[in-house]
């Protein structure tokens, strides 16, 4: 049994890391966005022993700044969003063509995440 939920756990991962892959390689701006900072309790299940208890974590999720493309992938038209610097942000707008590279993000990753006493 333990060998089967280990198979399943490894193809989980498979998918996941390759479904955050970008499909666009470049692509039109079609909209710009900054999600500003902001603070949200969550509970996250724990296991002691054999009893599972609901543990407070303060997640902060950082300002973030987005840029969503169009692009064409296999011959359909698609958006993607990319978070992006704010120094790359700044030089950009709508209508842009815009090359992804190694400062861009499918991920919003600039999160703190800490336990609540």
């Amino acid at each position: 049994m333990r060998k089967i939920e280990y198979l399943i756990s490894i193809v989980m991962i498979i998918i996941i890391v390759f479904s955050c892959e970008p499909k666009l390689k470049q692509g039109r701006i079609v909209e710009t966005r900054f999600e500003p900072r902001r603070t949200y309790v969550m509970l996250i299940p724990m296991r002691i022993g054999k009893i599972t208890t609901l543990i407070p974590y303060t997640i902060i999720d950082n300002e973030d700044w987005v840029v969503t493309i169009e692009g064409e992938y296999e011959g359909e038209i698609i958006q993607e969003d990319f978070y992006v610097t704010e120094e790359r942000y700044n030089c950009v707008q709508r209508g842009d063509i815009f090359i992804v590279s190694k400062d861009c993000s499918m991920e919003d990753n600039n999160n703190d995440k800490t336990k609540k006493e």
